[in-house]
């Protein structure tokens, strides 16, 4: 699991605990981190009003979120992790692996990069929560997104029908 925002520290860990507990397979906490598509450090702008709450807090590596000006956001620097180098040193080729990706706009920065990686094969199924494209980072195109997705789709990669109700 990775997650950037702090506030969630004990609950994930607390969590994998219980899971690491019942099974044989173990499950990492990579928090506070964030997954994109290079290892680094970032800008990270989170709702100062609800941390430390378990619900949806409004959180984003772009300043340009429509909530990261809103005034009550705090800004955290946080280390990236790099998704293909994850999945490189964490899969074997015969693991399932499913990905739940809700990174506030980044999506936009990884999608390009993993097409283009060996190890987009190592992915079975992504679930993606798409948000506007003007947060990107790289400012892609809604052209290579596109192309992208169909990339990883000849690849083998199955998208959940509901992200791409959202228009980008």
């Amino acid at each position: 699991m990775v997650e950037a925002n702090p506030s969630f520290k004990k609950n994930l860990t607390d969590i994998a605990n219980k899971v690491n507990g019942k099974q044989s397979k173990q499950v990492n906490v990579f928090d506070p981190n964030t997954a994109y598509m290079c290892e680094g450090k970032s800008t990270f702008y989170l709702d100062s009003q609800m941390a430390g709450a378990w619900e949806a807090i409004a959180s984003s590596m772009s300043s340009t979120a429509s909530y990261a000006g809103a005034g009550a956001f705090t800004k955290v620097s946080v280390p990236t992790v790099n998704l293909i180098r994850l999945l490189y040193e964490n899969v074997m080729p015969e693991d399932f692996v499913i990905i739940d990706m809700d990174i506030e706009g980044a999506e936009f920065d990884i999608l390009p990069c993993l097409a283009r990686s060996p190890a987009a094969e190592l992915v079975d199924e992504m679930y993606m929560e798409v948000h506007d494209i003007n947060w990107s980072l790289l400012h892609t195109t809604t052209k290579d997104m596109k192309d992208a997705v169909e990339t990883l789709q000849r690849k083998g990669v199955i998208f959940a029908d509901y992200a791409w109700g959202i228009k980008y």
